[in-house]
């Protein structure tokens, strides 16, 4: 009987625990890793996640590595998931159904579980999945990273980070100055580095690495940093080393000058070989520019030399120049003037040289002003023949710029008369001559200093022309269009007899030669008048006669219409011989004229004892 109880009994208890199976849920759990496969886990089992990337900086941002866990019913009754939390500060649920949530069986139920490291190392946390009772489910993960540590060393070495200014010692201008960057990984991963550099030219970077760099953990890596200041005064750049940016400042010390060029209102800097461009500016006037230097510098300087160089004739030229050298203080100016005087049309160039600066210099000239009113003068509008006259060439009003002169002699003979002089010259020689009006003056100067040119009439009556023609000292021609000029009429004279000589005498002959000019170029008669001789010891001398008139026309005719006295203007020599009938010694003198249509020349007489 009691072996039966207890046949029973356990029969009993079998049947009971069957049947709580059958009414149960049977829930199994697994997870799959990222690109992982599906693993089985029990309660309280461990997920450990792949090592994640932590991004010291701003964890925020650090890489998320996501867990896919899957609850499935096997069991033959719909099952309930209440809730599904996760505790631990990089852990946390995604993708998590509406709770509560009824899993039928053979169904599943999915989510995520992601893990953001907030900072290196390992970190815990647990799932809870709330059931019909609680499971749990333990989280691992590990936070890995470099960390990189940033030392700026100079006499001493200090900790940097990010974002931080790095002072440079201060450095003259063209010095150099030299700091130390020392960069150290304190992660649990190395780091690569891809960019190191400045961002301006004068903090240059030495002992830079190869890149792209791989620095291990616990490794350090060192490159320099050069401050080379180009100006004096704070200078800045940027320090870029992989993802982090540093500011960097120096202090430049000396002096700096800028330039700056005024041209009437407008105002430009300059920099090295930039031009200076004045204004339109006529020939004769002039424009300025004025040049301030300022020095921009922490310390003063000095100024030794400025000058200008262009073309002849002064046409850039310096005005209110500094005694140099100057001295300029820092924050202080000096300035000069730089006259732009043309003395052609169209572009002039030149350059300005400050110290080792130079700087180009470029004009255009305009049409200079019209020529004054000119004025000749020294002489009548009529002379005589073989006179030597003065003539002066006056302007109207002074000029601004030296002005070159010439003038021109030609003649023009009286219709009756057909023939040149070439005695009529300016007394220098030739029928040109050159001369000078000085800039800002009226009166033009002959030579070194004359203010007048004597010049030769001539012995042909006719007509002088005096022609001045004008140009300005660079050349342009003011007289292009119209030549200012003077005419001077050589009046037509009797003749003139400059001299009778006795050629020859005989017993019984004489020869006289005469000389002269007659501006008509004619003579037609010549009259000849004899001196008695008087000898109270020979009474019986007697002078029969004691004139003489010779028609000449023909002869002279012939002379002048000759080829060879085409040379000698209307200049002759005529020799006339006598032959005496009686004693010749009768005869004391001989008086000569001439005459042509206009009247009798002057007598001249010779002596025959």
């Amino acid at each position: 009987m009691k072996r039966w109880w207890i046949f029973l009994l356990v029969s009993f208890c079998s049947v009971a625990d069957l049947a709580a199976q059958a009414s149960d849920t049977d829930f199994r759990f697994s997870y799959a890793l990222p690109r992982g496969n599906q693993t089985a886990i029990l309660p309280d089992g461990v997920i450990t996640f792949p090592d994640t990337a932590v991004n010291v900086a701003n964890p925020t941002l650090s890489q998320i590595t996501s867990v896919t866990f899957v609850i499935l019913n096997k069991g033959t009754q719909p099952g309930t998931v209440n809730n599904i939390t996760a505790t631990g500060g990089p852990f946390k649920v995604s993708s998590v159904p509406l709770l509560p949530a009824v899993v039928q069986p053979n169904q599943s139920l999915t989510f995520n579980i992601e893990f953001q490291p907030l900072q290196l190392g390992h970190a815990g946390g647990v799932l809870r999945i709330d059931l019909a009772r609680a499971q749990s489910f333990n989280l691992e993960g590990n936070g890995i990273g470099a960390v990189l540590a940033y030392d700026f060393i100079t006499s001493s070495t200090r900790s940097v980070l990010p974002n931080d200014t790095l002072i440079m010692p201060q450095a003259n201008i063209g010095e150099k100055t030299t700091a130390t960057i020392r960069v150290r990984n304190t992660g649990n991963f190395e780091a690569i580095i891809s960019v190191i550099a400045s961002s301006q030219p004068s903090f240059p970077l030495d002992n830079v690495p190869f890149l792209p760099l791989t620095l291990r953990i616990g490794e350090s890596v060192i490159f320099n940093i050069n401050f080379v200041p180009a100006t004096a005064g704070a200078l800045t750049s940027s320090l870029r080393i992989g993802d982090a940016t540093f500011s960097l400042s120096g202090l430049g010390i000396g002096s700096t000058f800028t330039y700056t060029a005024i041209v009437g209102s407008a105002s430009t800097t300059l920099v090295s070989n930039s031009t200076v461009i004045f204004t339109l500016t006529q020939v004769g006037s002039t424009s300025v520019a004025q040049i301030v230097i300022n020095n921009t510098g922490n310390t003063a300087a000095f100024i030794n030399s400025i000058s200008t160089a262009g073309p002849a004739g002064n046409v850039f030229t310096l005005t209110n120049l500094p005694v140099l050298p100057v001295k300029i203080d820092s924050n202080a100016t000096v300035s000069f003037g730089v006259v732009f005087a043309p003395v052609i049309l169209g572009q002039a160039t030149g350059t300005l040289r400050i110290d080792s600066q130079t700087f180009n210099l470029s004009g255009v000239g305009d049409t200079p002003p019209a020529l004054p009113v000119v004025t000749f003068g020294g002489t009548g509008p009529t002379v005589d023949a073989a006179q030597q006259v003065g003539v002066t060439v006056s302007l109207g009003s002074s000029y601004p710029v030296q002005l070159n002169g010439k003038l021109i002699l030609t003649f023009s003979p009286t219709a009756d008369v057909f023939s040149d002089d070439p005695a009529i010259a300016f007394a220098s020689g030739g029928r040109t001559v050159n001369f000078i009006v000085p800039a800002n003056s009226r009166n033009a100067v002959f030579g070194l200093s004359d203010a007048q040119i004597r010049l030769q009439t001539g012995t042909v009556t006719g007509t002088i022309t005096v022609a001045a023609t004008f140009t300005t000292d660079g050349g342009i021609n003011l007289t292009a269009t119209s030549v200012p000029a003077t005419s001077i009429l050589v009046r037509p004279s009797a003749p003139r007899i400059s001299s009778v000589q006795l050629a020859n005498r005989t017993a019984s002959a004489f020869t006289v030669l005469i000389t002269g000019y007659s501006p008509t170029r004619s003579v037609n008669a010549m009259g000849f008048k004899f001196t008695a001789a008087v000898d109270p010891s020979n009474p019986d001398l007697k002078l029969d006669t004691t004139s003489l008139d010779l028609p000449v026309n023909g002869p002279f005719s012939v002379w002048y219409q000759s080829s060879p006295s085409q040379s000698f203007g209307s200049l002759f020599t005529t020799a006339v011989t006598f032959n005496v009938r009686g004693n010749i010694e009768a005869i004391e003198s001989l008086a000569v004229t001439m005459t042509n249509s206009v009247g009798t020349s002057n007598s001249s007489s010779v002596a025959l004892k």
